[in-house]
């Protein structure tokens, strides 16, 4: 009977030992990372002319989630998807109208951009408990066209609902950046990052649309020239990770 409590007991350890090893190797085997953050244009998309379809990006809001799988302590392979918008201000597209054509009601959505990407990333610590992360995706980016709706008063008098539009685009990209995180428990980091990303986006189908009319038939629809810029940023962030 003792020989088999002995055994049992000894087992149990042999388990135990067992399950908090699979525990530390599981820990440290994968991290999970989501950000919040604040994105600024560069050039030359930042000094991209602005006209009366292209207006030019500026600053806006982010979001990001990244999924390593740690290779060696030193190395490991990530997926990552970040989302930024390029705001723009109503008062370009007045600007870029003239003082001689009247606008208003003006009504125009953000660039949104959404990066794809699979790559690698370095972990070196440094000091105590610091980790700085250096990191790399290649991928595809996807742009949405900031589209525009506006009252534009014609030389008749009437009041004329234009729309611009175009497709959205989509394009190779790549994200590079770093991270510096500490950890606050047993799995869990917080953080800063700093990335810039740049790839292309070519908007086609470019319309501009005069709605006035209710009926689908009569609705004035012109082509405009397609649209080809570089998008570059800079994406700061907070992030949250999980070790597991």
């Amino acid at each position: 009977m003792k020989q088999v409590l002995l055994t049992a007991m000894l087992a149990a350890m042999a388990f135990a030992s067992f399950a908090q090893e699979s525990d530390k190797k599981e820990e440290s085997t994968y991290y999970l990372d989501i950000s919040v953050g604040y994105n600024i244009s560069l050039p030359p998309f930042s000094n991209a002319k602005t006209d009366a379809v292209f207006l030019k990006p500026r600053s806006g809001g982010s979001m990001s989630f990244g999924f390593v799988r740690k290779i060696t302590d030193e190395w490991g392979l990530q997926v990552e998807v970040l989302t930024t918008t390029f705001k723009v201000k109503d008062s370009d597209l007045a600007d870029a109208y003239g003082s001689g054509v009247t606008l208003s009601k003006i009504d125009i959505d953000p660039y949104r951009s959404t990066f794809f990407g699979v790559g690698g990333v370095t972990f070196l610590p440094i000091m105590r408990h610091l980790t700085f992360d250096v990191k790399g995706s290649v991928g595809i980016n996807l742009v949405e066209f900031a589209k525009q709706n506006f009252n534009k008063l014609s030389q008749t008098g009437n009041v004329q609902t234009m729309t611009v539009s175009a497709k959205r685009s989509l394009a190779p990209g790549a994200l590079l950046g770093a991270r510096l995180r500490y950890p606050i428990g047993e799995s869990v980091d917080i953080g800063i990052k700093v990335e810039y990303g740049i790839s292309f986006a070519k908007f086609t189908d470019v319309q501009r649309r005069d709605t006035s009319s209710l009926i689908p038939e009569e609705q004035i629809s012109e082509s405009l020239p397609n649209e080809k810029k570089t998008v570059s940023y800079l994406n700061t962030g907070l992030t949250l990770g999980l070790r597991f």
